[in-house]
């Protein structure tokens, strides 16, 4: 049977995790192995996110997950989570846009470059229709560092299972449940390089069973970014659900 890891890749953060064992993670201070709770293993190391230092950082976390040999990591599955530094999620509106493949596609990058400020060739932009008003929620991820983990993977014989932004896995367990409700739903989403640093947030806000808008910055208070959102959307307050990551 396949070992099967998950890996939280973050600002500053690095989680990787066995399933049904243990975790290892790498931040800004320590690498702290723990089994029930207990922490064996300290580090007093920074890594940035280039291809070297990401990969001597996943072969140290490999370790402490009890995957240091090659033919223990051979077949292992790896699922990645990635945060705002290695990703982009948003909504993105369109009218009166005859929706072929080529036209979306077009669109999707256009959206991409002067909505979010982003180099579409730069990143492995995805998209998916949500009901209703012409929205799609589009994904961003980094082309370099989804190449540098499967650089790794193949060079381990391991397999990359997914790579996916982080917020999704909140966005989905949000609205899967409610889908057939219309009540309306905020989420808070932060996330943070360390305890005391200024949270990344964004806010999404969820009516008639689907997903309407979102609203991101960085800020102290994500309540602030909240009001923006109604304001901007014309919407009252709904249902809040707050969410941060790395957990």
């Amino acid at each position: 049977m396949a070992v099967h890891l998950v890996l939280s890749l973050g600002s500053g953060i690095l989680q990787l995790e066995r399933k049904g064992t243990h975790s290892a993670s790498l931040s800004f201070l320590r690498i702290r192995r723990g089994r029930e709770g207990a922490p064996t293993l300290q580090c007093t190391e920074t890594f940035a996110h280039k291809e070297g230092e990401l990969q001597a950082a996943l072969d140290r976390a490999l370790v402490g997950v009890g995957l240091a040999e090659a033919r223990s990591q051979a077949g292992a599955k790896l699922e990645v989570a990635l945060g705002f530094q290695h990703s982009r999620v948003a909504v993105m509106t369109l009218a009166g846009l005859r929706e072929t493949e080529a036209n979306l596609s077009r669109a999707v990058e256009a959206w991409a470059q002067t909505r979010l400020n982003l180099n579409p060739h730069e990143h492995v932009l995805r998209w998916e229709r949500l009901p209703r008003g012409g929205r799609y929620l589009v994904s961003c991820v980094r082309r370099d560092g989804l190449n540098h983990l499967r650089e790794f993977t193949t060079q381990r014989r391991m397999q990359l299972a997914s790579v996916r932004p982080a917020v999704l896995e909140a966005l989905d367990a949000v609205n899967g449940p409610h889908r057939k409700d219309r009540l309306r739903r905020d989420l808070v989403w932060t996330e943070g390089e360390a305890p005391g640093s200024t949270a990344v947030a964004q806010v999404f806000a969820f009516a008639g069973g689907s997903l309407q808008c979102d609203w991101r910055g960085s800020m102290q208070s994500p309540d602030g970014l909240l009001r923006r959102l109604h304001a901007s959307h014309a919407l009252e307050p709904g249902e809040l659900i707050r969410r941060s990551w790395p957990m």
